[in-house]
């Protein structure tokens, strides 16, 4: 057996926090949708990029401002109405792919949606 495959838990943990943070992704993408109607579209697209993972959330909700770019991923940025939600989706989203040595990118669509893209280190 090749131990040098076996993960160690520090290894399961950072693939974790990936995981979670595409999960809130998809979560926050479906939030948008439903701030605007009952169903949507919601892509998923995972590619590799030299030593990188990207994950790539895409939906066609609410979307925001382009203007409000740089807020994105601050705490309590909300787009939803008041009550509808803390703001702290992809404030979460960040930190989690930050803990696994990656970072996260987002943009609002032209004619509404929003796109995210997630990159992490592939080991």
């Amino acid at each position: 057996m090749d131990f040098t495959r076996v993960p160690t838990s520090a290894h399961r943990r950072r693939r974790q926090s990936a995981h979670s943070g595409l999960f809130e992704s998809v979560s926050n993408a479906e939030q948008a949708i439903r701030e605007v109607r009952e169903s949507g579209r919601i892509q998923i697209r995972l590619s590799q990029s030299g030593e990188n993972v990207v994950a790539t959330v895409q939906d066609d909700g609410v979307g925001s401002p382009r203007s409000d770019a740089q807020t994105f991923f601050d705490p309590f940025y909300t787009t939803k109405r008041p009550g509808g939600g803390t703001g702290l989706g992809l404030s979460i989203c960040l930190s989690l792919i930050r803990e696994h040595g990656g970072t996260i990118q987002a943009d609002s669509l032209p004619g509404g949606g929003s796109a995210s893209a997630s990159i992490c280190p592939s080991q």
